[in-house]
C-alpha cells in the first residue's frame, strides 16, 4: 500500500489540484475515481493496524469528495456517504 503520509504536503496539494482539473476537464471519469477511492480507502482500513485512525481519514476524504462532486453537479449517489 502506498504511504502517502510520507510525501511532502506541497506535492500532495499539487497532485490534488491536477486531479481536480483533470476531473473537471474529463467528467466521465469521475465515477471511476469515486469507486477507486472507495476501494482504496476500504483496503487501507482493513489492512492497517490502527484501523480507527484510517477510518477517520477515509471518512474525511470521502465526505470531501462528496462535497466536491456536489459542487460540480456530478454526484453519483444521492447522499452516499450519509446513508
Amino acid at each position: 500500500m502506498i504511504q502517502f503520509e510520507k510525501l511532502p504536503y506541497p506535492l500532495l496539494i499539487a497532485g490534488h489540484i491536477i486531479l481536480t482539473i483533470f476531473m473537471i476537464a474529463v467528467p466521465f471519469l469521475i465515477p471511476l475515481f469515486f469507486y477507486a477511492s472507495i476501494i482504496y480507502f476500504g483496503l487501507r482500513v482493513l489492512l492497517q493496524k490502527d484501523s480507527g485512525q484510517e477510518a477517520l481519514l477515509a471518512c474525511a476524504y470521502l465526505v470531501t469528495l462528496e462535497v466536491f462532486l456536489r459542487m460540480n453537479q456530478a454526484l453519483i449517489f444521492h447522499k452516499f456517504i450519509k446513508d
